[in-house]
Parts: structure tokens; C-alpha cells; sequence
């Protein structure tokens, strides 16, 4: 189990981060709640800032990242998706609108990783791959379009580009310079 304050990987911030978004989903216990009493598992450990930033951040911008995973799945409603894929889908989606500091390949390498270890399914991996790969071409088309401002083409869902995106919060020293850059396309 992991002291507040050590360091703990991103890999294994986000591995924790999916726990707890599960916890919170089954127990129907927001996340802030959670993380405020401590309601987690020993097992999973004591949740770094970044795990904190991811599962405050998803949740904070479920509506919208439920309308990108939506539109971007073929043939699978929010409702009919395993939970463990969606919560992935979830946090791998608001790592791609917010998260800066993260690769649109990394997040989505770690989100396929979790899929893997976690789904339900033998096709967990791919569908997620799937999703997130066609978020990322999204996002990065809006980019060059429009420095990243402005609506999205498909008004029927109401979806807007975000903001700049935020930075993470916590600080991960001795990470490969691939990481620390912006590299994606």
C-alpha cells in the first residue's frame, strides 16, 4: 500500500483511479465522498493527486465525455457498455480533452492496458482502442481547423470543444522526455 505523498507511476495513478471510479459506480458514492473520507479499499491504496485529478476531472465532465464516447462507439449505447470499458473509455476521454502534459498515444496505450487487465471481454481491448483512436482523430482535426475553439460538426449531440486543456497536478519526475512531449499523430 502506498504512504500519501510516495510516488506512485501514472500507470499506476490511473490503475487506481479505475478502481475507485468502479467502487463509486457500484456503491453509488460520489467520488468526492470517497476520496474525502477515505471510503477506499486498502488494497487499492492511498490515490495520488494525479488519481485524484483524473477521477475528480472525469466525473466533473461525464455529461461531455459521454456524448464523445457515444458518438465515437458504433453500434454500443452508454448504457449497454461493461462497466469496467466504460470507465476506462471515461477516464482515457477526459485525459484526451484535458490533460496537456499527456501524449494522445500514451493515454490511449494505458486506457487499451487497463481494458486488457480489467475488461470483461476478450474484445475490452480493441473496442477501447477503437473509441478512443477516433476521439483522438476528432480532437486533433478541431485542432487544426480552429486552434481547438468552436462547436464540433455534429450539433445533434450539442458537443462543444473544450477549453485548453489543464495540466495534471502532480508531478512525476524522472519521466521519459516521450512523455513529458506532446507527441501525437
Amino acid at each position: 500500500m502506498d504512504k500519501p505523498g510516495e510516488y506512485q507511476t501514472r500507470k499506476a495513478a490511473r490503475r487506481k483511479a479505475l478502481q475507485l471510479l468502479y467502487q463509486a459506480t457500484m456503491s453509488g458514492e460520489p467520488v468526492e465522498r470517497i476520496l474525502s473520507e477515505e471510503l477506499y479499499l486498502e488494497e487499492v491504496g492511498v490515490p495520488c493527486e494525479f488519481t485524484k485529478m483524473l477521477l475528480i476531472g472525469t466525473m466533473g465532465h461525464l455529461k461531455e465525455i459521454d456524448a464523445y464516447i457515444a458518438r465515437t462507439s458504433a453500434n454500443w449505447k452508454i448504457d449497454r457498455m461493461p462497466l469496467v470499458d466504460l470507465g476506462v473509455l471515461r477516464m482515457a476521454t477526459f485525459e484526451l480533452l484535458y490533460v496537456d502534459e499527456v501524449p494522445f498515444g500514451v493515454s490511449i496505450n494505458e486506457a487499451v492496458e487497463l481494458a486488457k487487465h480489467f475488461g470483461c471481454e476478450d474484445e475490452s481491448s480493441r473496442f477501447v482502442n477503437g473509441v478512443l483512436g477516433r476521439i483522438a482523430r476528432e480532437l486533433d482535426e478541431l485542432a487544426a481547423d480552429d486552434a481547438g475553439c468552436g462547436a464540433l460538426p455534429d450539433a445533434e449531440v450539442g458537443i462543444t470543444a473544450p477549453g485548453p486543456r489543464q495540466p495534471a497536478s502532480c508531478d512525476f519526475a524522472g519521466l521519459d522526455e516521450k512523455d513529458r512531449s506532446r507527441e501525437h499523430g
